[in-house]
């Protein structure tokens, strides 16, 4: 499970990551965010080791086609985060009609030793066909929105292909953004995360309360310890 920091202010990342005490912290981030320097800010003041956290990154459409390379965005998102190499860099969407240049650039970062692993989000089918047929490569990572208010067959059919392919997928949303996530109790969240788990989906979980944090990780315990032998 990863924390998303979509939204966030720094006062919110703070608090929440002050109150994580878990062995590894995965934080979803995003140059279209905006706070790419509060979430390292708040990492720093929280106190957690900064050698236990790893980070998602994400390249924007305004990114690419503002005339830089994809290196120097790269290295921007490096700098604000206060990091030498980032663990996921991921093309944010496929609106950009170049993102098999976008992709190449990505490989090549990867081998300089830039990046860890190279994926896309809310790609499609279609979308990785194209990367795989210009590349030989499948993307590592594919992040999709998906959660009990939108679910479909098409996106099912999209887990089942990335699955076939050794894509993994990461999980936007699964409560449904802040609004529909008030219509759920504790309960329900945690039907949520436990099906994801048993699915071997990776929950990328937004929230500005502290508590409903400790609420899913805490999930995500109970879950070892009535698996682990």
């Amino acid at each position: 499970m990863a924390i998303g920091t979509y939204g966030l202010s720094e006062t919110e990342l703070l608090g929440l990551f002050k109150a994580y005490h878990y062995d590894e912290l995965l934080i979803d981030t995003a140059y279209r965010y905006g706070n790419e320097k509060e979430v390292s800010s708040a990492i720093m003041k929280s106190g957690y080791p900064k050698g236990r956290v790893r980070f998602i990154g994400k390249i924007s459409y305004n990114q690419q086609i503002n005339g830089r390379s994809v290196k120097e965005e790269l290295q921007g998102t490096l700098n604000r985060l206060k990091i030498d190499i980032i663990d996921f860099y991921l093309i944010h969407s496929p609106r950009y009609e170049g993102f098999h240049e976008t992709w190449q650039q990505l490989r090549e970062l990867r081998n300089a030793g830039y990046i860890k692993e190279i994926g896309v989000s809310n790609f499609t089918k279609e979308n990785i066909e194209k990367l795989y047929e210009l590349s030989g490569e499948y993307p590592a990572v594919n992040q999709i929105v998906y959660n009990p208010f939108i679910q479909t067959e098409q996106t099912e059919r999209l887990i089942d292909y990335c699955n076939c392919n050794n894509i993994s997928i990461q999980i936007a949303m699964p409560f449904g953004g802040r609004e529909n996530s008030s219509k759920l109790d504790e309960e329900k969240r945690k039907h949520i995360i436990t099906h994801l788990c048993s699915c071997n989906l990776l929950s990328i979980i937004g929230t500005h309360r502290y508590e409903h944090m400790i609420q899913n990780f805490q999930v995500l315990e109970d879950l070892k310890s009535v698996y682990q032998p």
